[in-house]
């Protein structure tokens, strides 16, 4: 085994020891394997040949892990995306996320009891799922309750607050269909 190797091994080894004494990390951001194996060990479904660049800030309200995340065969990660599952998650085979890509699967307005009172259906927790082969371009907002249809394409920069049919171009802030791929 070759030094470098060897160095590797023994900081993955203390990574994940530390991750175990104090829990599951905020941050993802380390290499795309080790990412892996971290959210593996906190309870999330990750399939082989994924790619999670770093950074990803993993948020999660009122559950313990990632329990709530389904990662399959061959999806993508682009870094710098901000990912909420505190409702499930699903990102089936091939789907990809874009550089500063944000999912959300929960809203509730920081407790602020004014704007609760007045939009209840906005308020709560509901999952979102990215179907085989979908792309989500780079600065995309997916809020709870969204599904992103079968080798869907979003924009760069759209706002996805509603279902987006499989094999359509989505764009715009809300998101609203371009245009059907053939």
């Amino acid at each position: 085994m070759g030094v470098r190797r060897l160095i590797r091994r023994t900081i993955d080894a203390f990574t994940l020891m530390w991750y175990r004494a104090s829990g599951p990390p905020r941050i993802l951001r380390h290499r795309s394997d080790l990412n892996a194996r971290i959210l593996r060990y906190f309870g999330a479904t990750v399939g082989s040949d994924v790619l999670l660049l770093p950074p990803i800030v993993m948020h999660r309200t009122g559950v313990p892990d990632y329990g709530n995340l389904n990662i399959s065969d061959n999806c993508l990660l682009n870094g710098n995306n901000f990912i909420d599952v505190s409702a499930p998650l699903t990102l089936e085979r091939g789907a990809s996320i874009g550089p500063g890509t944000t999912i959300m699967t929960h809203n509730g307005y920081n407790s602020n009891e004014f704007l609760s009172d007045r939009l209840p259906h906005t308020v709560g927790f509901k999952g979102v799922v990215v179907r085989e082969g979908a792309c989500i371009k780079a600065h995309v907002l997916v809020v709870m309750g969204v599904e992103i249809g079968r080798e869907a394409v979003v924009a760069g920069g759209s706002v996805v607050n509603a279902d987006v049919p499989a094999r359509h171009l989505v764009a715009g802030v809300p998101a609203r269909v371009v245009t059907e791929i053939a």
